[in-house]
C-alpha cells in the first residue's frame, strides 16, 4: 500500500519458447501499475522466486522508472522440466513497504534432440527351424523422450540388411515386432544377426539401433546317408573272420542327437560292421562262408539317427563269394551194382555213372579213371568189384571214389509191370495206424523165379515217407500240417538173377482234420495310450494263425466271454482282421490300464480256439486343474499378531499324476501374509508383516494353485481374513495449540472455548472429550486478575451407556 494503496500485478504467461532459446522479457510498470502518484512511493525493487534457468535484471528507463527483465540463465531441457512457474515480487518505496506479485508461466517447446533408444541393445531369441511362416520371432521396443512427431517411432531393418535376410524376416514398422516371412533351414544357416533401426519423425530425423540375434534350433528333417568309400571286393569262401569287404561311412546333415547315426546289419548276417573312426566303418566277415550254399550276399545296412522321431535309410551292398576247391567230386552212389547178361557183346556199354563237384569253374571239372583192379575170368566167377576215381581240376586236386559190383546173370529179360504207372489217392489226416490205403498189382511174363514178384518202397522214396507207410497199411499217424502230399515210389521186384524191377508212382493227398487251434503271435500285447486320443483311433492289431486248411484255418476274433461292459463300451475289435479300435473316451483318473482277454476261433467242426491278452496302459494328460481346500477356517487375527501367526490351514490336490499332479501354491498379490509348507501338499497361511486394523480391517487373500503339466492348469481361491482391533491409538485433539481471546470484563463461570479429541480404535471403546474453559475471577489469590480456573468435563461412553463426569481444576 502506497499512500494507502497497494500495487497490483496480473498473472503473466510468457510466450512459449524452445529449450534452446535465449529469453529476455521486460516486465515494467505497465505490468505493475501503482495507483500512488507520489514519487516517493514508486516501485523501487523486484525479486524473482528461485529457478536455476531464470534470473531477474532491473533496468532503469526514462523518467526514473525501473523495469524488470527476465533473463535466461541456463539452457532449457523440456524432457526434465516442460513448464516453469515463477513468482515476481515488486516493492514500492513507501513506509511501510508495500509489495505486489505476478505469476509467470513459461512453457518449453520441444525440439528433436533425443535419439530413439531401444530397451535392449541386443535381443537374443531361439526359433525352431520348422516354425511356420508368420510366426512371431521377437518384439523390439524403442522410446524417444521427445514430444509429438519428434517422439513418434518407425521401425525398419538396417540399411545394410541383405535381400536374403529380408526374404526370411519381416518387421512391423509400427510395433517393432519381427515375424517369420520365409522358411528356416538350420543346415543352411544356424544363426542370423539382424540390424534393427528405430527412426523418429522429427526434423532432422534421429535414429537408434539394436541387434537381434536369432538362433535356429535344429529339427530332425534329414535322413542319414550311407556312402561306400570303397567298393566291395569279391571274398574267398575260405576267408578268415575279420576280412575287410568294403569301407563305409555315414553322415546326417542334422546336428546334435539328430545327427548321431547308428548302423545296423540283420542279426543273421555273416558280416559285421567294425567302427574305424568318426562315422566310418569297415564291413568285415564274422562267420564261415560257403560259396556252395550262398554264392552272393545282398547285405542290407540300415542307418538310423537319434532324433525324435528317428529317421532311417537303407543301402544294399552286393558281395560275391569266390570259389575255393574245398569239395571233392561225389558219385551219385557209393556202390553200384551192375548186372551183365552172360551173352553180352564185347565193347558194349555196361553202365553209366557220374560224379559231380559242388565247386565252380575249373574246380568243378571232373575226369574219371579206373583204379588198379584185378578182373578175373568171368567164366569162373559171377561177381567182380571195380573201383572208379573221379578227379577235379582244382589245385591241389581232390578225388572221389566209388565201387562198382558187376554180377553176371542168366538172362532175365522181362521186368515186372504195374497196371498203372501213376496212382493218385486222398486219405483223411486222422486215419488210424494200420488202415488200408490202396491196392496195386504188377505182373512179370518171365517164368519161374524170374517171374515171382515182391513189392517194396523204392530207394528213391524219401525216408520221411518210408517211416509213414509200409506195404498194405498206414505205419504212423499222418500230419497234414507237416506234409500235405506224399510221393511213394513202389517197386515190384522179380525173382530172376539179376533181379529186374518195375515201378509206379503213388501220390497221396492228406485231407485236413480240424486238429489245430489258432495261435496268437504273442501271448500278451502291450500298448500305451494317451487318455485324450479320439474315438475311432486304431490301437493294435492282433494276429493269430491256424495251421489247418480251409474253414478249419479261417480265424475270427472276439473279446473273451467274461469281458466286462466297461471294456465293451470303450473298445471294439474287428472280427476278421483282429484290429482293436477306441470306441469310447478314456479317463486316466478312472482307469489307468485295461487287461482284455481276446479269443481267436476257427470255423472248423468242432470249433478250436486260442487266447491272448492285451494290456492297454493309459498315459495321463493334464486335464484336471488343481484344487485348493481349506482344512481349517481362517481365524480373526489381532492387529498386533507377530509374524508367523497361523491364520488358516490349506491343502492342495490334483487328480492328475506325475508332473501333471505336482501343485505349487503362491499368493497372487503382495500382502502381509505368506504360505508356509508343512507336509505333503499342505500349507499354513501365516502373517509375514505388521498389521494395522486402522488401515485395513479385512483382507481378501487370493491364493493361486498351479500344476506342473504342459500346458499348466491353475485355480484360485479367495480367503477372507478379518483383523481385530487392539487399543494401540491414543486420543488426538483436533489441534495441537488453541489460541483463545478473552474480553477483560468476562463473567466468571462462563464457557470460554470448546475443544474435542478422537480415537482411531474400534467402536467398542469410544472416548469423547470436551473441554470447556470456564472463566473465574479469583480474589482469594492476592486479588490476581491473571488467575483462571479450567473445568474439565469428560463424557465417556463404554459399550452400555455409562456416564461419568470428572471435574479438574487448572490454573491458566
Amino acid at each position: 500500500m502506497i499512500g494507502g494503496n497497494s500495487c497490483t500485478a496480473p498473472t503473466n504467461e510468457i510466450p512459449s519458447c524452445t529449450k534452446r532459446s535465449t529469453l529476455s522479457h521486460r516486465v515494467g510498470e505497465d505490468a505493475y501499475p501503482d495507483t500512488n502518484k507520489n514519487d516517493n512511493f514508486k516501485l523501487t525493487s523486484y525479486t524473482l522466486s528461485k529457478d536455476e534457468c531464470f534470473s531477474i535484471r532491473v533496468k532503469e528507463v526514462a523518467g526514473g522508472r525501473k523495469v524488470p527483465e527476465l533473463i535466461l540463465a541456463k539452457v532449457l531441457d523440456r524432457e526434465k522440466k516442460a513448464v516453469h512457474k515463477l513468482l515476481l515480487t515488486a516493492l514500492d518505496g513507501g513506509s511501510p513497504v508495500r509489495s505486489g506479485t505476478a505469476q509467470i508461466t513459461i512453457r518449453v517447446l520441444d525440439i528433436n534432440d533425443n535419439v530413439p533408444a531401444f530397451e535392449k541393445t541386443s535381443y537374443k531369441v531361439s526359433v525352431s527351424e520348422n516354425a511356420v511362416e508368420g510366426a512371431l520371432i521377437v518384439q523390439t521396443k524403442a522410446t524417444d523422450m521427445d514430444d509429438g512427431q519428434n517422439g513418434e517411432i518407425e521401425y525398419s531393418f538396417g540399411a545394410h540388411t541383405s535381400d536374403a535376410m529380408m526374404s526370411i524376416f519381416i518387421i512391423d514398422h509400427i510395433s517393432g515386432t519381427i515375424f517369420l516371412k520365409g522358411k528356416l533351414d538350420f543346415e543352411a544357416n544356424a544363426n542370423y544377426e539382424l540390424d534393427i533401426s528405430a527412426k523418429d519423425k522429427g526434423t532432422p530425423r534421429m535414429e537408434g539401433h539394436c541387434t537381434v540375434h536369432v538362433e535356429v534350433i535344429d529339427v530332425n528333417d534329414n535322413a542319414p546317408e550311407i556312402m561306400l568309400t570303397s567298393h566291395p571286393k569279391p571274398v574267398r569262401e575260405d576267408s578268415p573272420n575279420g576280412t575287410v569287404v568294403a569301407l563305409i561311412s555315414a553322415r546326417d546333415l542334422d546336428s546334435g542327437d539328430n545327427g548321431k547315426v547308428r548302423l545296423q546289419l540283420p542279426k543273421t548276417s555273416q558280416f559285421v560292421l567294425k567302427p574305424s573312426f568318426s562315422h566310418n566303418y569297415a564291413l568285415v566277415t564274422s562267420g564261415p562262408l560257403d560259396r556252395e550254399k550262398v554264392s552272393e550276399y545282398n547285405i542290407e545296412i540300415t542307418a538310423t539317427d537319434s532324433g525324435s522321431p528317428p529317421l532311417s535309410s537303407k543301402k544294399i551292398i552286393p558281395v560275391t563269394v569266390t570259389d575255393v576247391n574245398d569239395n571233392p567230386p561225389v558219385f551219385t552212389q557209393r556202390n553200384y551194382n551192375v548186372y551183365l547178361k552172360e551173352n553180352g557183346v564185347p565193347g558194349s556199354i555196361l553202365y553209366s555213372i557220374s560224379a559231380s563237384d559242388l565247386d565252380f569253374g575249373e574246380n568243378a571239372k571232373v575226369s574219371y579213371s579206373i583204379l588198379d583192379s584185378k578182373v578175373q575170368d568171368v567164366s569162373k566167377k559171377s561177381t567182380h568189384n571195380l573201383f572208379l576215381a573221379a578227379i577235379d581240376g582244382g589245385n591241389p586236386v581232390k578225388t572221389g571214389t566209388s565201387k562198382i559190383i558187376i554180377t553176371v546173370l542168366d538172362i532175365n529179360d522181362n521186368v515186372p509191370l504195374f497196371e498203372n504207372s501213376f496212382y493218385k489217392i486222398a486219405v483223411e489226416e486222422n486215419i488210424a495206424n494200420g488202415s488200408f490205403v490202396i491196392t496195386t498189382k504188377a505182373t512179370d511174363i518171365d517164368e519161374g523165379p524170374n517171374g515171382d514178384i515182391e513189392y517194396s518202397l523204392g530207394v528213391h522214396t524219401p525216408p520221411s515217407v518210408v517211416s509213414l507207410f509200409y506195404i498194405d497199411a498206414v505205419k504212423k499217424p499222418l500230419d497234414r500240417e507237416k506234409n500235405a502230399f506224399h510221393q511213394l515210389l513202389l517197386t515190384a521186384l522179380d525173382g530172376g538173377t539179376p533181379v529186374t524191377s518195375g515201378t509206379c508212382k503213388i501220390t497221396i493227398t492228406v485231407l485236413d482234420n480240424n486238429d489245430n487251434f489258432p495261435v496268437f503271435s504273442e501271448n500278451e500285447y502291450k500298448v500305451v495310450l494317451k487318455e485324450n486320443i479320439t474315438t475311432g483311433t486304431f490301437l493294435v492289431k492282433l494276429t493269430a494263425t491256424d495251421a489247418d486248411d480251409g474253414l478249419n484255418g479261417e480265424v475270427r476274433y472276439s473279446f473273451g466271454s467274461r469281458t466286462p461292459d466297461s471294456v465293451l463300451s470303450t473298445f471294439a475289435i474287428n472280427v476278421e482282421t483282429g484290429e482293436i479300435i477306441l470306441k469310447g473316451p478314456l479317463d486316466y483318473e478312472s482307469n489307468k490300464y485295461y487287461l482284455i482277454d481276446i479269443t481267436a476261433k476257427d470255423r472248423g467242426v468242432p470249433e478250436m480256439e486260442g487266447h491272448s491278452r492285451v494290456q492297454l496302459d493309459i498315459e495321463d494328460i493334464n486335464d484336471n486343474a488343481p484344487e485348493i481346500v481349506l482344512t481349517s477356517d481362517p481365524s480373526p487375527v489381532p492387529e498386533d499378531a507377530r509374524s508367523g501367526t497361523v491364520v488358516a490351514l490349506i491343502s492342495a490336490r490334483d487328480l492328475d499324476s506325475g508332473e501333471n499332479g505336482k501343485v505349487t501354491l503362491h499368493l497372487s498379490k503382495s500382502s502381509p501374509f505368506a504360505l508356509k509348507p508343512s507336509f505333503s501338499n499342505n500349507y499354513e497361511l501365516i502373517t509375514s508383516g505388521p498389521l494395522d486394523r486402522e488401515r485395513s480391517s479385512e483382507y481378501n487373500i487370493e491364493i493361486k494353485a498351479t500344476d506342473s503339466g504342459s500346458p499348466p492348469l491353475s485355480s484360485k481361491k479367495i480367503i477372507p481374513v478379518t483383523i481385530t482391533d487392539v487399543n494401540d491409538n491414543a486420543p488426538v485433539f483436533t489441534q495441537k495449540t488453541y489460541n483463545v481471546y478473552l474480553k477483560e470484563n468476562g463473567v466468571p463461570g462462563s464457557i470460554l472455548y470448546s475443544v474435542s479429541a478422537s480415537d482411531l480404535d474400534f467402536v467398542l471403546i469410544v472416548i469423547v472429550v470436551a473441554l470447556h474453559l470456564l472463566f473465574y475471577f479469583n480474589t482469594s489469590q492476592n486479588d490476581d486478575p491473571q488467575s483462571f480456573i479450567l473445568r474439565h468435563t469428560v463424557n465417556i461412553t463404554f459399550c452400555n451407556v455409562l456416564f461419568l463426569s470428572l471435574t479438574h481444576r487448572f490454573v491458566v
